[in-house]
């Protein structure tokens, strides 16, 4: 089932930027099929006042064997949200995003990173680190 916000909502993409990236050369060359590890990390930070609510994505790949970081890259993508109250539980200054806006969040600006991604690497040692299509559940995993 795919991410959905309530229908009096309107959530629109106000910006992407890439705030990183890193290309580390290996010193050895990497068989075709190599396996890649992703370190995937998603942070929220909203402003109220501006109706905004922006998502740090950051995506690390690292080698299946050696645990070596290869590359990363971090991205923003800036939501305008009609109605933000309506997305946030719990009292003053201790908010957090309701699951469905979280969920639909979460899952653009992944996919959006993932576009991003394999642009910046193509043609580079990391053109076959794709990052994988994954379920709309793995991004409710709250740290």
């Amino acid at each position: 089932m795919s991410p959905s916000i309530p229908s009096e909502n309107t959530v629109t993409i106000k910006g992407i930027e890439i705030v990183d990236f890193l290309l580390s050369q290996p010193k050895i060359q990497f068989p075709p099929n190599t396996p890649f590890l992703f370190d995937i990390s998603i942070e929220h930070q909203a402003f109220k006042e501006e109706k905004l609510i922006s998502v740090l994505t950051t995506i690390g790949v690292l080698t299946d064997e050696s645990k070596i970081h290869l590359g990363k890259l971090t991205t923003i993508c800036t939501y305008s949200v009609t109605g933000i109250d309506d997305f946030f539980e719990g009292v003053i200054k201790e908010y957090s995003l309701k699951e469905e806006i979280a969920l639909y969040l979460n899952s653009t600006s992944y996919s959006t990173t993932r576009g991003i991604m394999y642009s910046q690497f193509r043609g580079t040692f990391l053109h076959n680190a794709v990052l994988p299509i994954i379920a709309n559940e793995i991004f409710l995993t709250r740290n």
